[in-house]
C-alpha cells in the first residue's frame, strides 16, 4: 500500500511539473536569471513573476520594476554562524505549525517532516504540506496567485483535513519571506500604535522576539486573556491595523491581511536573536485553546479547544521600489486599499479638528435608608450642566466641538445596552434632555450618547444573560473583572465588573437603536468598546471565532453608516481597522509608538494614513502624566484634543467600580483645556482636513510635518530654542509654517 503511494504521490507531482511549464509560457517572458535556477515560472504579469520549488514548497517573486527578487527562505541559509540545532532547522522551513494530539498536549513541528505536492488550479498555484507521523496526520493548502500589482497569499483553512487524533492550533507561515541577513539594510514596520521601525542589525542588548508574549495580536488581545496573563503585564500599544512591512536594500514589500487579522498576531525579530537574519512574519491562530483546571481551580490539566474554524487567511503582498519603497509608500498603498476595497472617504468637514469632550453621566453607588443598604445613583453631569458646558465654551469662541455622553442611559455607567433611547431621571429626565438637544443643535455642537454593545451588567426588557451573553470553551460566562496591579507587576482580580455581550448581536441591537434615538433627534452616534476590543463567544450553537466577531463590529459600523448618512457622524475609541472606513471620529486614537527595545524609532504612520479622512483624537489629555508633551505632539501630527471630564467632584467615584477613574472634574481642567485648544488653533487653522505629505526627524527633539496643502509644522520637545530650515522654534514649543493661513 505505501509503495502505491508513493508511485501515486510521484505522479502526481510529474504532473505539476509538466503544468507548472505549460502556465509559465503563457504569460510574459521574466528575467529568469535574476531568479535561483531551483525555482520553476508559474506565472507573470507586466509587473510580478511568481516562481516555485515544487519539490520543497518554497516559492519566490519577482518585482519587474527593480528585479528584485523576494524569497520565501534565504538562500544563503548554510552560512548562518549563529543558528544550531532545530533553530538551524527553522531556516529552511515554510510553516511551523502547533498541534494538540489525542493526549491534549501541545506538540510543534515543522514544515521540514512534511511532504509537498504543487498543482496549478487556472491562475492559482496550490501548495499542500503533508505532516505525518505516529500521532501527526493532517494537511495544509496554500493558495499563492498574481494579481496585476500585488501577490495573493491564502492560507486554505477550509481545506485542511486533519485525519487523525490531531488539532491543529497555530501555523507559523512563511517566516523568513524576504529576511534580511546582516549585510542587508533596512528596516520592519511595525503598526504598534502609530507604528514604530524595528531596524535591522539593531546591537540591542537582551533582544527578543516581537509578539511572542502576546503583544502582536492584531486589534489588540481579547480583554479576558489580558486578565488572565497575571505573570506578563503588556505595556506595548496595541496593533490597530492589519499590516506589516519590510523595507530592504532599497526595495519593499507591504503585506494587508485581507482576512483572518483578527486571528493573526505579527511576530518579527533583529539578528543576534535565534540566528543571523532580521525577520518579519504572521502567525495565524486556527483553533481557541482554554486551559482545563484541576477540581481544585490550581494548574492546568490539558486544554479545551473549538472546532469552529475560522475563515481563511488571505494577505496581499504588495512590492514597492525606488521613492516608493519605504513607510510612506506603504501608507500611500494601504490608504488606496482601504478607498477601493472599504470605501473610506474624506473626513467630515463637521468633526475636522474638532475639541473631542466625554462627560461622565451618572453613576451607582451603595447608599443607605434607615440603616437599610440599597444602591443608589448619584448625577455626575447632569443634562443641564452639560448644556452650561456648551454655552461656556461658546462664550469662549470655542468652534467646533464634539461632546459624547457616557452614562447617560437608567443605569447610568452600569448600563446594559437598552434599544430605547430613555432618559435617566438622575440627570434630569426627558424634558431636560430634550432641551439639552436644542441647545447642541442651536450652538453647532455635535452631541452623541455612547452606547456599549459589549458590557452586560444586569437584565432588561431586550438583553437577558442565559440568551444574549458570551460564554467561554468551558461554558462559563465571559466576564471582566476589576483588576489590581501588585507592587511585583501582576494582575489581581477583584470584584466582577460585567460580563459581555455575544458579538453577533451587537448589530442588531445598534440597528434598533438608532432608529429609535433618531425619533429623538439624535443624529450623532457613539460605539466606543467595539472600535477598541475582540473577543469570542463559544455559547452551545452560537459560536463566534475572534475573525467572525470582527465582522460582527465591522457590520454595525456599516449599517450605522447607512442609516445616519449625512445626517450626523459616527464615533469610535481606539481605531481598530476594521471601524476606521466607516466611522467619521476616534477618540482615544494611537499617539505614541510602543517605543520598546528590539523597535525604538515612532513614526506617524498612523496619522499618514488616516488623516484627511478620519478625524482622530488624542488619549484623555487630563489623565495625561506629560501633557506638555502629548500637546506638542498632537501639533505634530494634527489630531484634535480629547479629554474626559465630569461637573461633580473626582472624589465621586469612590466606592464604585469605577475607582480607577480621577482627575476628571471639569473646573479643574476647562482653564487648561481652553489655553491648549487656543494654544493648538493655528495649527488646526493651518493645515485644515489636509493629509500628512512629508515627515522628518531632524534629531531626538526635533520633527517636522509636512501637509498636503503646504503648511509645515516644526516641533521642538528640547529644552533650549532650535532653528531648521531658517525657522524658529522656542523650546518646547512649535512654529507653523504656509498652508491655509499663508
Amino acid at each position: 500500500m505505501k509503495k502505491i503511494i508513493s508511485i501515486f504521490l510521484t505522479f502526481v507531482l510529474l504532473l505539476s511539473c509538466f503544468s507548472t511549464v505549460a502556465f509559465a509560457t503563457e504569460e510574459a517572458p521574466a528575467d529568469t536569471s535574476a531568479v535561483a535556477s531551483n525555482f520553476s515560472l508559474v506565472n507573470s504579469n507586466k509587473n510580478l513573476a511568481l516562481y516555485v520549488d515544487s519539490n520543497d514548497g518554497s516559492f519566490a517573486v519577482l518585482n519587474k520594476k527593480s528585479g528584485k527578487v523576494w524569497y520565501s527562505n534565504p538562500l544563503d541559509w548554510e552560512s548562518d554562524t549563529q543558528a544550531t540545532g532545530e533553530t538551524r532547522d527553522e531556516l529552511t522551513t515554510k510553516m511551523t505549525v502547533q498541534y494538540l494530539n489525542s493526549s491534549y498536549s501541545t506538540i510543534t513541528v515543522t514544515s521540514a517532516i512534511a511532504s509537498v505536492i504543487a498543482e496549478r488550479q487556472g491562475q492559482d498555484y496550490i501548495l499542500t504540506y503533508y505532516f505525518k507521523s505516529s500521532d501527526t496526520n493532517f494537511a495544509i493548502p496554500v493558495r499563492l496567485s498574481l494579481k496585476e500589482d500585488y501577490l495573493h497569499l491564502e492560507l486554505m483553512i477550509d481545506k485542511i483535513k486533519e485525519l487523525g487524533d490531531s488539532r491543529i492550533i497555530f501555523v507559523k507561515l512563511y517566516q523568513f519571506f524576504g529576511a534580511a541577513n546582516k549585510k542587508d539594510s533596512g528596516y520592519v514596520m511595525i503598526p504598534d500604535g502609530t507604528g514604530s521601525l524595528m531596524k535591522f542589525n539593531s546591537n540591542i542588548q537582551n533582544s527578543y522576539e516581537f509578539g511572542a508574549s502576546g503583544e502582536g495580536v492584531f486589534y489588540a488581545p481579547n480583554p479576558t486573556e489580558v486578565a488572565e496573563q497575571a505573570y506578563f503585564i503588556n505595556w506595548n500599544e496595541a496593533l490597530r491595523l492589519p499590516i506589516y512591512g519590510v523595507v530592504k536594500n532599497g526595495d519593499a514589500y507591504l503585506n494587508i491581511i485581507e482576512s483572518g487579522a483578527a486571528i493573526s498576531e505579527f511576530r518579527g525579530y533583529i539578528s543576534g536573536f535565534k540566528n543571523n537574519y532580521n525577520t518579519a512574519y504572521v502567525q495565524v491562530n486556527i483553533r481557541d485553546t482554554q486551559s482545563r483546571r484541576t477540581a481544585t481551580g490550581a494548574g492546568g490539566s490539558g486544554l479545551y479547544y473549538t472546532d469552529e474554524m475560522p475563515e481563511n487567511y488571505i494577505a496581499r503582498y504588495y512590492f514597492m521600489t525606488g521613492d516608493e519603497a519605504d513607510y510612506f509608500g506603504m501608507a500611500d498603498i494601504y490608504r488606496d486599499y482601504l478607498i477601493e476595497e472599504e470605501g473610506l472617504t474624506p473626513v467630515d468637514e463637521s468633526i475636522s479638528n474638532a475639541l473631542c469632550i466625554s462627560l461622565y453621566g451618572a453613576v451607582k453607588k451603595p447608599k443607605h435608608f434607615l440603616g437599610i443598604p440599597y444602591t443608589g445613583q448619584d448625577a455626575l453631569t447632569t443634562y443641564n450642566e452639560a448644556g452650561e458646558l456648551i454655552d461656556r465654551l461658546a462664550e469662549d469662541k470655542v468652534g467646533k466641538t464634539y461632546i459624547n455622553y457616557l452614562g447617560w442611559g437608567a443605569g447610568g455607567l452600569e448600563t446594559t445596552m437598552s434599544t430605547e433611547f430613555s432618559a435617566n431621571s438622575k440627570l434630569g429626565g426627558k424634558k431636560e434632555l430634550s432641551k439639552l438637544l436644542k441647545k447642541a443643535e442651536d450652538n453647532g455642537v455635535m452631541l452623541s450618547f455612547d452606547v456599549d454593545l459589549q458590557a452586560f451588567y444586569s437584565n432588561n426588557s431586550r438583553l437577558k444573560k442565559f440568551r444574549h451573553t458570551a460564554y467561554s470553551l468551558d461554558s462559563s460566562p465571559v466576564t471582566i473583572y476589576k483588576s489590581r496591579i501588585s507592587a511585583a507587576g501582576s494582575l489581581t482580580k477583584q470584584e466582577i465588573l460585567h460580563q459581555l455581550i455575544h458579538p453577533l448581536y451587537a448589530e442588531q441591537f445598534a440597528i434598533e437603536f438608532i432608529k429609535d434615538a433618531s425619533k429623538a433627534g439624535v443624529t450623532n452616534f457613539s460605539f466606543n468598546t467595539i472600535g477598541d476590543s475582540l473577543y469570542c463567544a463559544y455559547n452551545l450553537r452560537n459560536e463566534c471565532t475572534r475573525d467572525k466577531s470582527a465582522q460582527a463590529m465591522m457590520d454595525v459600523y456599516t449599517s450605522a453608516d447607512e442609516l445616519i448618512g449625512d445626517k450626523g457622524i459616527v464615533s469610535t475609541s481606539g481605531g481598530n481597522g476594521y471601524a476606521m472606513s466607516k466611522v467619521d471620529n476616534v477618540v482615544d486614537a494611537p499617539v505614541y509608538g510602543s517605543h520598546n527595545n528590539i523597535s525604538l524609532e515612532q513614526i506617524p504612520f498612523y496619522q499618514i494614513v488616516f488623516r484627511g479622512y478620519v478625524n482622530l483624537a488624542s488619549n484623555e489629555v487630563n489623565l495625561d502624566s506629560e501633557q506638555d508633551d502629548l500637546i506638542l505632539k498632537l501639533a505634530e501630527t494634527g489630531m484634535s484634543m480629547y479629554y474626559l471630564l465630569m461637573d461633580a467632584e473626582s472624589t465621586s467615584f469612590h466606592d464604585t467600580k469605577f475607582t480607577a477613574s480621577y482627575a476628571c472634574e471639569l473646573d479643574d481642567h476647562y482653564d487648561d483645556m481652553l489655553a491648549n485648544y487656543k494654544r493648538l488653533a493655528p495649527v488646526y487653522k493651518a493645515v485644515g482636513s489636509s493629509m500628512i505629505s512629508d515627515y522628518k526627524r531632524v534629531s531626538q527633539n526635533l520633527k517636522v510635518t509636512t501637509f498636503s496643502n503646504g503648511a509645515k509644522v516644526y516641533v521642538n520637545y528640547g529644552d533650549a530654542e532650535a532653528t531648521v530650515d531658517g525657522v524658529k522654534i522656542g523650546a518646547r514649543n512649535f512654529t507653523v509654517v504656509g498652508g491655509a493661513e499663508a
